[in-house]
């Protein structure tokens, strides 16, 4: 299945540089070059408590870097204004493995509130 009307060669020769994990097709892959790193990026709200986090197998073909949070505009000074979450996923080695992004309740490191799941395969 390919979406957003891409035929199959669009799709399999495409290396993108970002992945927005809100608007992400868990039906799709994501190729990453090896050695080349890529952006997830998913829309976080820390003034409610819920953060998200990832996890791989040790294994995997990609490892995760550096995560971080950007402020969304705040022109009127209010409080609790979303923000945007980035991980940085870099192709280690020729391979495919799943990351799993989870989103966790405060307090509660349990059971995730909401996951989603991008298979990557490395070339």
């Amino acid at each position: 299945m390919i979406s957003c009307g891409k035929t199959l060669h669009e799709s399999w020769d495409y290396f993108p540089n970002e992945v927005n994990l809100d608007t992400y097709n868990n039906l799709d892959f994501v190729k990453i070059k090896q050695g080349n790193t890529i952006t997830v990026k998913v829309e976080e709200n820390p003034s409610t408590g819920y953060s998200w986090t990832s996890k791989s197998n040790n294994d995997c073909s990609v490892s995760m870097g550096l995560s971080g949070f950007s402020a969304g505009s705040n022109e009127n000074n209010m409080v609790g204004v979303p923000g945007v979450r980035t991980f940085e996923v870099k192709g280690e080695k020729t391979g495919s493995c799943l990351v799993e992004f989870q989103q966790f309740a405060p307090g509660d490191q349990s059971k995730p509130a909401n996951r989603k799941g991008i298979y990557f395969i490395v070339e």
